[in-house]
């Protein structure tokens, strides 16, 4: 499967919604795919890269599986991201939200 194929199915994975409660177990079997599939997709960067999730990649993903794909330069702050940052976390905050940490 290609790397392509993966995110698209890891990301339809991370987003579909709940069909049944899911028990200790079952959530316990999540997490363990979930962190070899992760790691899995972190073994074939170059040396020194690293991969970064957040929703904002998890949505684009899922939306524009080959968008994800393309280089990205460095993370440069500009009052428009900053604004929106703040944004959505005041939206998650008012939901009641939880990131993952």
């Amino acid at each position: 499967m290609s790397v392509a194929a993966r995110v698209a199915w890891l990301t339809d994975a991370l987003v579909a919604p709940a069909t049944e409660d899911v028990s200790p177990a079952g959530l316990a079997q999540v997490q363990s795919d979930l962190v070899r599939d992760l790691q899995a997709l972190g073994a074939e960067l170059p040396d020194g890269e690293h991969l970064e999730m957040d929703a904002f990649k998890i949505l684009l993903a899922h939306r524009h599986p080959d968008r994800c794909m393309s280089v990205q330069d460095t993370f440069v702050a500009s009052p428009r991201l900053c604004r929106r940052a703040v944004g959505v976390a005041a939206k998650d905050y008012g939901e009641g939200v939880v990131r993952w940490q």
